[in-house]
């Protein structure tokens, strides 16, 4: 597997409380009324990165904060959609699982919007500052960095802009005293492509070579979005089947674990809070994961474990994927990569090809990411993957060769964040709806919360009107 250029920077989230206040004079986690208050950057002087020695600490810090949103972002996405239940009795997460959203709902004001928002305006504010250093005689020495930086702080803004797309109606920046304004998906995942390309241009210029892969194949899931199949395909023609590049945590500290762990397999102090569903819990709506066979016969669910859920009547069911607080999580693959090339092939009519294409990924458990995300600290053997089933495309493109699809990209991207976009985008281009149908809901998209409306005076709807 093709690993990433950010281990110059190592970063673990615990880095940033401690590194804000002393390093981010522009402010990226805020004032005493929270992050909602912190605005986009306008002009940052060099001085704000207090001096050359702590350039290389920002950029840890903008990989950190955005390593803090990714583990929540799976979680949440994961629940929302078919890939996780809740196990624990928390109503604002029930309310998740439910499909049933509400701007009041403070959990996820706290574990997910927070998060996002301080990744998205330290990479924002991290480029700011390192584009105003680059070429200033005060950082002359360090101007290699100063570039590595650019391209960090491009790539993490870029995917942040992604998941606000994907996940939220609606999505603003900046606070009351700025003149944003709420932005759609659409036009939020046109501002994701644009960052995108600068973070490929600047990851090549610094000598970044699986940064730039990275910001293509984000390219790549943007284009999707917006319906622009051949050039999504374009976009990451060239990156390399095993591809992986990583959000990665530590097992040091309960701060620094990957909290999908965490919270699926009940360690740390924490309780098994996410599982799998079998079709038998009842208080769920016997939701379950439509794959259950056959990722069991793969080693990617265990069902036959010692733990306990919180809540009576849900029988717990271990993701392997990640079972070690130090476990990686993917964010971008060559596996994303082929599918989104395939996905192009059958919008092209070219079924044969794309059927190749897909299989010859799914009969390859070598390139497989979901055998990657725990090599990373070695902490707990990987699952043992044999091939996958194979798909069978049959033209004209019905909604079962969506489903494959489906199928064929969850092989490889499971809990992973993507399963949330690949969704909503399947009902808004293909009309084929796979989310959770027992819910007492049927929200495919969350709220901005009500801590922004209250708080900033651009924003006066949750979802618009």
């Amino acid at each position: 597997m093709t690993m990433s250029d950010h281990n110059r920077y190592r970063s673990w989230k615990p880095w940033t409380a401690a590194l804000l206040g002393l390093l981010l004079v522009a402010g990226v986690s805020g004032c005493e009324e929270g992050f909602l208050e912190v605005n986009d950057p306008d002009v940052v002087p060099p001085e704000s990165l207090e001096g050359p020695a702590n350039v290389s600490v920002r950029i840890n810090t903008i990989i950190g904060d955005f390593q803090e949103a990714m583990d929540q972002y799976v979680l949440y996405t994961g629940l929302f959609t078919d890939e996780m239940i809740l196990s624990g009795t928390f109503p604002t997460r029930i309310d998740v699982d439910e499909r049933v959203l509400q701007p009041n709902n403070g959990t996820l004001n706290d574990d997910l919007y927070e998060p996002l928002h301080v990744s998205r305006a330290s990479a924002d504010e991290g480029v700011a500052a390192f584009e105003q250093a680059l070429g200033a005689d005060a950082f002359s020495e360090v101007q290699a960095e100063v570039r590595d930086g650019i391209a960090f702080g491009k790539l993490y803004g870029g995917y942040d802009r992604i998941f606000f797309s994907e996940l939220y109606c609606q999505s603003i920046f900046g606070g009351s005293d700025g003149e944003s304004a709420p932005v759609g998906p659409d036009a939020r995942m046109e501002e994701a492509l644009t960052m995108l390309r600068e973070a490929e241009t600047a990851a090549n210029e610094a000598g970044l070579p699986t940064v730039a892969s990275a910001a293509r194949v984000g390219q790549g899931r943007a284009l999707l979005w917006l319906g622009r199949y051949q050039e999504a395909a374009n976009a990451v023609s060239g990156v390399a089947d095993g591809f992986y590049y990583p959000a990665e945590y530590s097992g040091n500290t309960t701060a620094q674990a990957n909290e999908v762990w965490q919270l699926t397999y009940g360690t740390q102090g924490f309780n098994a809070r996410w599982t799998v569903g079998d079709g038998t819990a009842g208080n769920r709506h016997n939701e379950r994961w439509p794959y259950f066979e056959e990722w069991v016969d793969q080693n990617l669910l265990q069902t036959e474990n010692n733990v306990d859920a919180p809540e009576i009547g849900i029988p717990i069911v271990l993701q392997t994927v990640y079972n070690g607080a130090g476990n990686s999580i993917p964010v971008a693959t060559g596996w994303e990569a082929r599918m989104i090339e395939a996905e192009a092939m059958l919008q092209n009519g070219q079924f044969g090809d794309a059927e190749q294409m897909v299989n010859d990924m799914l009969s390859n458990p070598g390139v497989n990411p979901l055998t990657t995300s725990n090599f990373s600290l070695n902490d707990g053997q990987p699952p043992e993957l044999g091939a996958f089933d194979p798909v069978d495309f049959t033209a004209p493109l019905s909604e079962d060769d969506v489903r494959q699809l489906a199928r064929a990209r969850a092989a490889g991207l499971w809990l992973s964040g993507t399963r949330q976009g690949t969704l909503r985008r399947f009902i808004d281009q293909y009309g084929v709806d796979l989310y959770p149908q027992a819910t007492q809901g049927s929200d495919t998209s969350f709220p901005v919360t009500e801590q922004e409306l209250e708080n900033n005076d651009n924003i006066d709807s949750a979802c618009g009107g």
